[in-house]
């Protein structure tokens, strides 16, 4: 059967994101750019108590432990080692070298938003079209309710990712100064938000902007901050054709909105290469 393109044929059936109801077990992405030199130390100390702990954060062999004990010590740990963020005020854009995705004529945009972050250095997937429709698919067993074709959640997909071994830990944030703290230092984000009418047609810079009235829930990924622009650049799975080359850009104050609205998704994680 052949892929109809999303960009072909725009509209509220590709929005297939489901508000999530929120858990207050979620970690908060603060937590993983803590700088305290005291909570670092106390981490790396923990992990050396157990061997397989520590053989995992130093050399990347084996799985780490599931308890999210170790998985928070391994976000702190993180930080180590790694080279400095960029200045304040300068842009940072994380590249996705694979082809821009395209969820065709689906309400798959959890599993293909995924997908694209997992393209998206500093590690690279090589996820293609049929991956993001598995992910997908992997999402509707978890929620309970295989094979529909009525949306997913992104908590959902984050814990895909993580049972199948893409990711160590991950947590959420509704900040735009924690996302662009996590763009400037780690790598790129999954979000899952309102998707405004208006947002269906960027103006010739690529811009977006939430107005028109709410379409339904979307899910996609955000790429780098654009500090020169006041906004962020993300990366659709609608096909290169829609927006600059599948990108679209939309200012602070704008996402703000997004972000800060009832059940709104912003998660970063700890990729496994």
């Amino acid at each position: 059967m052949t892929r109809v393109s999303a960009a072909s044929k725009l509209g509220p059936h590709l929005l297939g994101r489901k508000t999530h109801p929120g858990d207050n077990r979620d970690w908060h992405l603060a937590h993983f750019l803590a700088s305290d030199a005291d909570l670092v130390a106390q981490a790396e100390a923990e992990l050396k108590q157990t061997k397989v702990g520590y053989t995992y954060f130093t050399n990347k062999k084996i799985s780490p432990p599931s308890d999210s004990h170790w998985a928070k010590a391994l976000a702190l740990l993180a930080q180590i080692g790694g080279p400095p963020p960029p200045p304040p005020g300068v842009d940072k854009t994380w590249d996705d070298v694979e082809a821009v995705l395209d969820q065709g004529d689906t309400p798959h945009c959890v599993g293909f938003g995924s997908a694209q972050w997992g393209n998206t250095v500093p590690v690279d997937d090589h996820f293609k079209n049929a991956d993001g429709d598995d992910i997908y698919y992997a999402c509707k067993e978890v929620d309970g309710e295989p094979g529909a074709e009525d949306g997913s959640y992104v908590h959902t997909a984050a814990k895909v990712l993580k049972t199948r071994g893409r990711l160590s830990s991950y947590a959420w944030t509704n900040s735009i100064g924690t996302m662009q703290a996590w763009l400037l230092q780690k790598g790129p984000l999954v979000v899952g938000v309102d998707w405004y009418n208006d947002m269906f047609n960027p103006d010739a810079d690529g811009y977006v902007a939430p107005t028109g009235g709410i379409a339904g829930g979307h899910c996609f990924a955000v790429v780098g901050e654009l500090a020169s622009e006041d906004a962020f650049l993300c990366l659709n799975s609608w096909g290169k054709s829609w927006a600059v080359n599948g990108r679209f850009k939309m200012k602070h104050a704008d996402f703000n909105k997004l972000l800060t609205a009832q059940g709104a998704e912003c998660m970063a994680a700890l990729e496994l290469p």
